[in-house]
């Protein structure tokens, strides 16, 4: 089923609440927390955060990851992991899911490459880690370097073999008939470009899955995530149906076992929705999803109405107007702001 629908580039709108989401929920841009009338907003340290109901909350850099403590302490610090993109928690809250970049030697070049990391929440211990690499010779695929921005942010080199960039648990399932690999526990790993996405065991050494998505150019993707129901969700930032004199993106929702698209959210014309880099997307129930990219804000769509329902632009940008985070997300922060004793 395809959803068509007009979405208009609309600076700081302030429209009524989307009906049945809580009004404690709030937007949150890496470290940056407003509240869902756009009116509040609080900025703690760091690219990106988690917010902790206790009042303490974790904050990444793009070379470390530090728990601080409600009264803003450092607890522990991780250092030299040269993080990017995401930065999760599991399921249970117990464990950190971390991107972050390693430098290998290949033809003779220096060039980046992805590792996959869990944290001990508590203690800030590495529980497991594996790299990019391993993973790919795992599955014989091919290992090769490619030029990009991202190894030039993280560790000043001009290429690297990988571009992973979302990182998630797949939680409990409640669909039939889903593969053996969709399965609670395991993580799901995507990477933009041609070497798609990884599903790993829960220690992160053996690849249980390896896809790519048809329906974007060359993978072209953010923000993959496997839902309750055991379907992939994704941000397509190029959809294969697009030109490149009109590309556009899309949101799918994809049947794992045959790889065929169960929803599609797009816009009319095409191109009125379109981000080829970064971008996410919630699922907050059956009839709300939530939409981000950092050219055009964030949009809320109602799947009942077939339309958006709400959308605003408050999005830090730096000064080429691209965001720090790949995403923001709604979440509900409001135990860590009243536990949180800010300075």
């Amino acid at each position: 089923m395809k959803i068509f629908l007009l979405l208009f580039l609309i600076i700081q709108v302030h429209a009524a609440p989307v009906e049945g989401l809580s009004p404690e929920l709030s937007f949150v841009d890496g470290c940056k927390v407003t509240a869902n009338s756009f009116r509040d907003t609080k900025v703690f340290p760091g690219n990106r955060c988690i917010f902790l109901p206790d009042g303490s909350f974790l904050s990444a850099s793009n070379d470390t990851v530090r728990l601080f403590s409600p009264t803003n302490s450092v607890v522990w610090a991780h250092k030299d992991l040269w993080l990017h993109h995401q930065m999760n928690l599991s399921a249970d809250g117990t464990r950190i899911l971390l991107l972050g970049s390693e430098i290998i030697a290949l033809d003779g070049k220096k060039v980046r490459g992805d590792i996959f990391i869990i944290l001990d929440l508590k203690t800030g211990k590495v529980l497991h880690q594996s790299s990019s690499r391993s993973l790919l010779i795992q599955k014989n695929l091919a290992v090769q370097a490619m030029r990009s921005n991202q190894s030039k942010i993280n560790l000043n080199l001009e290429m690297e073999i990988t571009h992973f960039n979302s990182m998630y648990e797949i939680p409990a399932i409640t669909g039939k008939n889903v593969p053996a690999y969709i399965k609670a526990g395991n993580i799901i790993v995507n990477s933009k470009k041609d070497t798609g996405f990884l599903i790993l065991s829960p220690d992160l050494q053996t690849v249980l899955h390896h896809g790519t998505f048809p329906m974007a150019v060359r993978s072209y993707t953010h923000d993959v995530q496997v839902t309750p129901e055991g379907n992939y969700l994704i941000f397509n930032n190029l959809s294969m149906n697009s030109t490149e004199e009109h590309p556009y993106s899309e949101i799918n929702e994809v049947n794992p076992g045959n790889m065929k698209v169960m929803f599609t959210i797009k816009a009319e014309p095409g191109p009125f929705f379109f981000s080829l880099f970064c971008g996410g997307i919630q699922k907050l129930n059956e009839r709300y999803y939530f939409i981000s990219h950092n050219y055009a804000g964030v949009f809320f769509y109602d799947k009942k109405l077939k339309k958006i329902t709400m959308s605003g632009d408050f999005l830090t940008r730096t000064e080429g107007g691209v965001t720090p985070t790949q995403q923001v997300k709604l979440l509900n922060v409001s135990s860590f702001l009243l536990n949180h004793q800010s300075n």
